[in-house]
């Protein structure tokens, strides 16, 4: 299950789909794909 980094809003769309397709509930994929778009905003714009 390997996700695409980052936090643009074509990557978190992806990811989402990915998800989706794999049977995980909407809002689990929701909460797992918002995570990685907020972990690689934090990496990008060095927030802690």
């Amino acid at each position: 299950m390997p996700l695409r980094k980052g936090a643009s809003r074509k990557t978190f769309e992806h990811n989402l789909e990915k998800l989706k397709a794999e049977g995980k509930p909407i809002k689990q994929a929701l909460a797992i794909s918002y995570k990685v778009k907020r972990e690689a905003q934090k990496k990008k714009y060095g927030v802690k």
